[in-house]
């Protein structure tokens, strides 16, 4: 199987995905940021529990506001629980629900912050690969096979599920 040789979208090196390295992390963190600004997740001296390594690495990269982290340990009253759902995991659920004829509404609670829901699978595995990070193994459910075959057939077709979901 040959794999096609494309450019970086941003700086126009070759590779053969969308981003080259550099540039792949630059919009994955850019699109962290944004997402925690725009839903007003952190504000100045919160107090944050994380409690996965790729979380604990990357957070330095990507908040530029003072707060306290406190690695592993409880949840305590004051703390903001950094939560690892990626949007396929969102997704699936949202699915699972809605195939089975019930309803559902993603809410999170205001000690709740789902980092990662805007990423998919493979951004997440691919930015925990370049720090060298082994995130837990994810099963292949039907579903899941399901939204990356739909993906691949409609390009953004995650996203735009991910939008009618959190409306």
């Amino acid at each position: 199987m040959m794999v096609k040789s494309t450019v970086c979208k941003k700086c126009n090196k070759s590779t053969k995905l969308e981003f080259c390295n550099g540039c792949f992390l630059d919009v994955i963190y850019k699109r962290l940021r944004k997402h925690i600004r725009a839903n007003q997740y952190i504000k100045r001296n919160d107090h944050l529990l994380v409690k996965d390594e790729l979380t604990k690495k990357i957070f330095p990269s990507i908040l530029n506001t003072p707060v306290t982290i406190k690695f592993k340990g409880k949840l305590l009253p004051r703390y903001k629980e950094i939560l690892t759902i990626c949007l396929d995991d969102i997704e699936e659920l949202y699915l699972d629900k809605l195939f089975h004829g019930k309803s559902f509404k993603m809410k999170f609670s205001k000690q709740q912050i789902p980092l990662y829901i805007c990423l998919t699978k493979e951004e997440l595995q691919r930015l925990a690969k370049f720090h060298k990070i082994k995130l837990p193994k994810r099963k292949k459910t039907l579903i899941s096979e399901f939204l990356d075959y739909f993906e691949k057939q409609v390009p953004g077709t995650k996203f735009n599920i991910k939008k009618s979901i959190l409306s």
